[in-house]
């Protein structure tokens, strides 16, 4: 395993790798012809975005033999993992390095969820909305101040406080954090892989293939399921405790029908899963 060479000077590493009259330095062009020379390697192997091999001077398209990355490369055969996030710079390896793409996987995306203070505080609006009490809101007062959560309507009306508190923490819990880099060769846990299906079936962009009108969410025809409209929630989630609850359900429900297309290959007849996983 080896560094690629930067493709510039010193102090520019990347100088010269748009220049379409450049041609390598000699320690770019020592370190692949020691790999095909005097290392006797059988294949290269790239790792990685934005290596500099396939900028390398030449033709764009039909890549001769006077091209610098054929002559780098030689007879070397060129394995390239390339996320599989990146087409677009994955087909610039293929047709300027000859290069056989091996796909992997985005990092993977957890819900940040709650933890610890923030946990508490929502246990406690929850208890707050069932049983409404002055000591309760002044638990609450005290737990947002010791978390740090300021919101508006903190001397105003206790209703509109413990709303707005809901707010911030749906919008904490929700949020979508990457968990590290993607590991060759591991599968994403379960829970990474219903985080992630719950993201993309939430993502409104598909359309209709006669129409210019996006295909509905998931959670938007939960939504009309229960007789709610989405739209609507997400108008009124900031300042509506209703619309906070609303919210989340359809939430937990998106998620236990994404476990359930994750278990359907092993168990297909599971029609209990979103009841299951609702009352975890």
């Amino acid at each position: 395993m080896a560094v690629q060479p930067g493709f510039g000077y010193e102090r520019d590493p990347m100088r010269l790798l748009m220049g379409k009259d450049a041609a390598p330095h000699h320690g770019f062009a020592a370190f692949y012809t020691w790999l095909n020379q005097c290392y006797d390697a059988d294949a290269v192997v790239h790792f990685g975005t934005h290596g500099a091999l396939e900028f390398m001077p030449g033709k764009q398209a039909g890549v001769s033999a006077d091209c610098w990355s054929t002559r780098l490369l030689g007879n070397l055969p060129n394995f390239y993992y390339y996320c599989v996030n990146n087409p677009s710079e994955g087909s610039i390896a293929k047709r300027r390095s000859a290069a056989t793409l091996v796909s992997y996987m985005v990092p993977p995306l957890q819900q940040a969820g709650l933890y610890k203070g923030l946990r508490r505080l929502k246990d406690t609006i929850d208890n707050y909305h069932k049983h409404p009490d002055e000591r309760l809101l002044e638990d609450i007062r005290t737990l947002a101040d010791q978390i740090g959560i300021t919101v508006d309507h903190a001397s105003d009306d206790p209703i509109a406080y413990i709303t707005a508190l809901g707010h911030e923490l749906i919008q904490v819990e929700s949020r979508m954090i990457p968990m590290g880099l993607h590991i060759l060769g591991k599968s994403p846990s379960e829970e990474e892989l219903i985080d992630m299906l719950a993201l993309i079936v939430a993502f409104n962009s598909a359309q209709h293939a006669n129409s210019k009108a996006k295909l509905p969410t998931l959670p938007v025809l939960i939504a009309r399921g229960l007789g709610w409209q989405h739209e609507d929630l997400a108008n009124a989630i900031k300042s509506d405790a209703t619309a906070q609850e609303r919210w989340q359900h359809i939430d937990a429900i998106t998620r236990a029908a994404m476990k359930i297309f994750i278990d359907a290959p092993r168990d297909p007849l599971n029609t209990h899963a979103v009841d299951e996983y609702l009352n975890q």
